[in-house]
């Protein structure tokens, strides 16, 4: 999976917060990390946890597509495959799928193919 390019994410992480209206004490205060953490990602001065960047689009109230997508960008840009829709709770299964090790993944996995064929629909392959 590739990352973004920091010094981009940063000015879209700036441009989204300043849209808000929003200081980066005030931003940093939402999204449960401190005014230096928010000052340096804006800075492209580090590569930040996917869980941060997943506060701050929380915070930001915008998905978090747009932070770590350039306008027009392919799914392939940010990550392989298909970027899966932008709820919290897509988000949240997601981080906590990325956790797991590989076995446990499968488990996951084959109970979501059970639990969609039994309501009638398969998941894309």
């Amino acid at each position: 999976m590739s990352s973004p390019d920091p010094p981009d994410l940063g000015v879209r992480v700036r441009q989204a917060r300043e849209r808000a209206g929003l200081t980066q004490a005030a931003l940093a205060e939402r999204a449960g990390v401190t005014d230096e953490t928010i000052g340096r990602l804006e800075r492209g001065a580090f590569e930040p946890a996917l869980s941060t960047l997943v506060a701050v689009a929380d915070a930001l109230d915008v998905d978090l597509d747009s932070l770590v997508r350039p306008k027009g960008g392919s799914a392939a840009t940010a990550r392989e495959g298909p970027v899966p829709a932008g709820s919290a709770l897509t988000r949240r299964l997601v981080l906590g799928f990325e956790v797991l090790d590989p076995e446990a993944q499968r488990l996951v996995l084959r109970l979501v193919e059970r639990l969609a064929a039994r309501a009638g629909g398969a998941p894309a392959a």
